[in-house]
């Protein structure tokens, strides 16, 4: 894919600037209000938070598959945020980034740089710990 391109299924974020122009010339030539770019906004708003609800949901399932590498075969993982780790063990969320990063606590570290913790590895943890 040519770089520039939209990527397939997502909406046309590169024309945002032209429909945000468009609807500014508008206004300024008496023929549309503040309401027409709101309008435009609250669209390409909506159509990227469905996007990015289909990406997270991809994620999840991604991160379902990858509770298979914690031998957990068959078995509805519960995975945790770092705040939620960090909330348990009573640490900052600094410091589970830390262990994530270094081995002693496992995770799924998403594309987007967030970690998932199965729920059994923060129990693994704690066990090894004590």
């Amino acid at each position: 894919m040519p770089a520039g391109d939209p990527i397939p299924g997502l909406p046309p974020i590169l024309g945002l600037a032209d429909e945000i122009a468009v609807a500014q010339m508008a206004i300024a030539e008496g023929r549309g209000t503040a309401m027409d770019l709101a309008t435009v906004l609250t669209a390409q708003v909506y159509h990227l938070s469905v996007r990015l609800d289909e990406v997270e949901k991809a994620l999840f399932a991604l991160a379902r598959v990858a509770g298979e590498a914690f031998g957990e075969p068959n078995v509805e993982t519960t995975y945790l945020t770092t705040s939620e780790v960090a909330d348990r063990l009573r640490v900052s969320r600094a410091t589970v980034t830390n262990w994530l990063q270094d081995g002693r606590l496992k995770g799924v570290q998403l594309p987007t740089g967030t970690w998932r913790i199965p729920e059994s590895a923060v129990d693994d943890f704690i066990r090894g710990a004590a």
